[in-house]
């Protein structure tokens, strides 16, 4: 059951080209070509055309993912689905660690448990998630950028997938955040202030380390877009600082709506969730 559904329960009610050959004998005359334009509007379409991060593991229902990218000869996850904090510090590793194991670029690793190939990757993984590792799967691309993901051993790797990975635009996260509503709707905009709770985290489960903060708020707001899917609207203030639009006919009491996310959150962050702070910041408006 989703967090709006919980939520419902206790009063929030959601509502092919061809070639031209020059004639003999004949000047070939080179006609003003706006290629240049049209080249851009290709590139600007097609970036739009590609799946984002969301979407992307929507289409292929993944449970356990990670997008990781390095930085001065170490890597980190930067988006990630379904991990735990933890898992999200322990990914902090170095270049050379992923250059020896995944060697080749372009080309689907897939190792099993138990196993002992497998065993060199635990070292990224809460115990929580630890035994929910059956097949894991890593894609490392041009760019050296690294995905992994996990599955069960009933698993068939979907003839799209590869396409796919080289297709998905994994910087973005949510492209398609707007949503259109009727004039009678009423809308309650909520501030979600997880700052203090993963800065926090971090400090105790690893280095002071900016990547990291900013790979948890990620993987935060991702868990957000569940939670409130369209039409509500979630959007990132800051880093661990949200502002969601939910579409309702009735406000949530502030109490009520803290508990259930401080309960959702707390598989990401253990108990640095409490210091989460919202602020409802209207009295429900229509819109227009």
């Amino acid at each position: 059951m989703g967090l709006l559904d919980k939520l419902s329960k206790n009063g929030l009610d959601t509502p092919k080209q061809e070639t031209s050959i020059p004639v003999k004998d004949k000047p070939i005359i080179q006609k003003k070509s706006n290629s240049v334009g049209l080249l851009k509007k290709s590139l600007m379409a097609s970036q739009y055309d590609k799946l984002d991060f969301f979407e992307f593991i929507q289409k292929y229902n993944f449970s356990l993912c990670s997008y990781l990218k390095p930085h001065n000869n170490f890597y980190c996850i930067t988006k990630s689905f379904g991990f735990d904090g933890k898992s999200i510090c322990q990914s902090y590793s170095t270049k050379d660690f992923w250059d020896g194991t995944i060697k080749e670029k372009n080309n689907l690793y897939t190792f099993e448990a138990p196993g002992t190939d497998i065993l060199p990757f635990y070292q990224f993984f809460s115990e929580k998630l630890k035994d929910k590792i059956e097949r894991l799967h890593i894609f490392k691309f041009d760019d050296d950028s690294i995905f992994v993901f996990i599955t069960d051993k009933a698993f068939t790797v979907p003839q799209t997938l590869i396409y796919d990975l080289q297709h998905t635009d994994f910087d973005t996260v949510n492209k398609n955040i707007e949503a259109s509503q009727e004039q009678s709707a009423t809308s309650f905009n909520y501030e979600i202030n997880l700052s203090e709770a993963v800065e926090s985290f971090v400090l105790s489960n690893s280095k002071d380390n900016e990547m990291l903060i900013n790979a948890i708020s990620e993987q935060i707001f991702i868990n957000l877009c569940l939670y409130f899917p369209k039409p509500n609207i979630i959007t990132k203030k800051a880093v661990g600082i949200y502002n969601v639009v939910i579409y309702s006919s009735q406000s949530v009491p502030i109490e009520l709506f803290t508990a259930h996310l401080q309960n959702q959150i707390k598989f990401v962050l253990d108990n640095h969730s409490e210091l989460i702070s919202i602020e409802l910041l209207n009295n429900g408006s229509q819109a227009e």
